[in-house]
């Protein structure tokens, strides 16, 4: 359970990533890239989020 749970967060600090964008350029680059690696993830609260 505290496996599952560390990748979720592992995966979700990304995001924090994401939101430090400049640019709205980079902004775009950095979600385009997020969901294309975790939009198909074996985790499903990871894929519910990228597919939301």
């Amino acid at each position: 359970m505290m496996a599952k749970l560390s990748k979720v967060v592992r995966r979700t600090t990304i995001l924090r990533y994401l939101l430090k964008a400049v640019t709205r350029m980079q902004a775009k680059r950095r979600l385009k890239d997020w969901l294309m690696r975790y939009q198909f993830h074996t985790c499903g609260a990871v894929t519910k989020i990228a597919n939301d």
